[in-house]
């Protein structure tokens, strides 16, 4: 964070000196989400370490591409850590076509061109395709929660094909055991400072 960002955030109460802070650890899945305070003020992408003021809860966001944002409330503890893991829910979309210069759109919105690995929100999504001299091509795909769905559309003719596979399950950061003091809501564990 910018050395003007990390002022105005203390000067409106939104982050404590560290002196005076308890530390709290936001991590995601996928990592590097977007975290917003009090539902506006960005203050960096997972993960991320903030010290914010004891016994004052507040609302942080996660954010991450197209996914649904995720809220939280946390309220730290003077002498506790807490450490809060977003989990967004999402599937893996690939796209592949016999066109390179072929043009992506999902649900309106434009991914550039193909191949493409994308991470979507679970349900149907509508896929469109443009390249120069040939037809555009439509395809609807289901989005399902930890499986990657394949998608090849040829412009040369014949239909597309669509391939759903379960993905391996994602590398998870080993989670340090619970310590003896208690967990605040919304956290996985809590550490002794």
């Amino acid at each position: 964070m910018g050395n003007r960002l990390i002022v105005a955030l203390v000067a409106a109460g939104l982050l404590a000196v560290a002196s005076k802070g308890q530390t709290v650890v936001l991590m995601s899945d996928p990592p590097g989400a977007a975290i917003f305070l009090a539902g506006h003020v960005e203050a960096g992408r997972t993960p991320l370490s903030l010290y914010l003021l004891p016994g004052l809860p507040m609302e942080i966001t996660s954010r991450w591409g197209s996914l649904a944002p995720l809220t939280a409330t946390v309220t730290p503890e003077k002498g506790q850590a807490v450490v809060h893991r977003f989990e967004h829910l999402y599937g893996t979309l690939i796209v592949v076509s016999d066109r390179m210069d072929a043009a992506l759109r999902i649900d309106g919105e434009d991914y550039g061109n193909v191949p493409r690995l994308l991470l979507l929100s679970p349900g149907r999504h509508k896929l469109f395709l443009q390249a120069a001299n040939a037809p555009d091509k439509t395809r609807e795909v289901e989005i399902k929660v930890g499986y990657r769905t394949s998608v090849r559309i040829n412009f040369a003719g014949g239909s597309p094909e669509t391939e759903i596979e379960p993905e391996a399950v994602p590398r998870r950061l080993p989670v340090p055991r619970p310590s003896p003091t208690p967990a605040r809501a919304g956290s996985l564990f809590a550490l002794e400072n």
